[in-house]
């Protein structure tokens, strides 16, 4: 059997950060979400939705799976609090594991904004990710586009690029956030998933929101 915990990466959790067996998030994952795809690995937990019903059931699955009434005291307890960052413990064997807590991290900061940061947030993201570039635009655009990448999309036949796109490790030069929500956006942008170009325009155009950006991204990090 593979180690628990190969790369020592549960000594970056902090308080409010949890890994829980495989078996006890996932049925967790399939009673608050049933049509879920059931790939998830953890996330950020920013309120209870295990209500009464719900509750009882995970305890009862947990029950059928051998664990013992503290076990499945500490899971409920754990499951029905909220502001909690809860993973699989499998993912402490991968090295998406320095991706995905930085990730969850920012989301429990974006929960702590104020109603006035999270406009400013949400105004930026809607602008940059409609922003497209024919390719002659792309290619009259200097220092935004990518030679390379202009020499790409022609050869692929693709008609436009985008302010947002993908990175050539995350899958080229798609446009990733099309239908990426605004609260997703962020987390992601902070792990590098776009294109550098997104990051320079939110710092030259939406100075505020970049601003907010680089406080979530500086509070998420692994230390």
């Amino acid at each position: 059997m593979p180690q628990e915990d190969p790369h020592n990466y549960a000594r970056f959790l902090q308080s409010g950060e949890f890994t829980v067996p495989d078996e006890a998030f996932d049925s967790y994952a399939h009673i608050v979400d049933p049509q879920g795809s059931g790939g998830t690995m953890g996330g950020y937990i920013s309120h209870n939705r295990l209500e009464p019903g719900k509750l009882n059931e995970f305890t009862q699955q947990l029950a059928r799976r051998g664990y013992s009434k503290e076990n499945i005291a500490q899971f409920a307890t754990l499951f029905s609090t909220s502001k909690q960052i809860v993973f699989k413990q499998s993912l402490l064997q991968k090295r998406f594991f320095l991706k995905a807590l930085p990730h969850e991290r920012y989301h429990r900061e974006m929960h702590e904004l104020q109603s006035e940061e999270l406009v400013v947030l949400k105004a930026a993201y809607q602008d940059l990710i409609h922003r497209e570039y024919t390719i002659q635009q792309a290619t009259q655009t200097a220092g935004l586009f990518d030679a390379d990448e202009i020499d790409v999309a022609q050869r692929y036949g693709v008609e436009s690029l985008y302010i947002v796109a993908s990175t050539p490790e995350d899958g080229g030069f798609s446009r990733m956030s099309s239908e990426m929500k605004w609260d997703e956006f962020y987390p992601y942008l902070a792990q590098g998933a776009f294109m550098p170009r997104a990051e320079r325009i939110l710092q030259q155009e939406f100075p505020e929101a970049y601003a907010i950006h680089l406080r979530l991204k500086e509070k998420s990090k692994i230390k």
